[in-house]
């Protein structure tokens, strides 16, 4: 892929993102803090209803594992990668909380 066609691709995906994020957004700006939830609820349902993971699925094979792509690869280990850091985090806190705590002594976080 050219760098110029890769260029346009990617400024089409981050438009497209871009606008379901805010038609997302719009759908909750004239409503109250308490019925966020179901309504986030609401929205989640639909848009995770069986027939809409089948069909992304469908177009996602087609799109790159029909075609012999490295791509699901390239996402797998994004996936790892992200499955892993979110594992670590609560570990690499403690660390760090550690080290506060032995530089700045006990209750350095007391304030949070």
């Amino acid at each position: 892929m050219s760098g110029a066609k890769s260029m346009r691709t990617l400024a089409h995906y981050y438009k497209n993102g871009v606008s379901k994020a805010v038609s997302f957004a719009e759908q909750f700006q004239d409503i109250k803090v308490g019925e966020v939830p179901a309504r986030t609820w609401a929205v989640l349902q639909r848009t995770l209803s069986p027939n809409n993971i089948k069909t992304a699925a469908d177009s996602y094979a087609a799109k790159y594992i029909d075609t012999s792509s490295y791509t699901p690869a390239v996402h797998a280990m994004g996936g790892v990668f992200v499955f892993s850091v979110l594992l670590s985090v609560p570990h690499l806190r403690h660390e760090r909380d550690e080290r506060c705590e032995e530089v700045y002594g006990k209750g350095w976080n007391s304030w949070f």
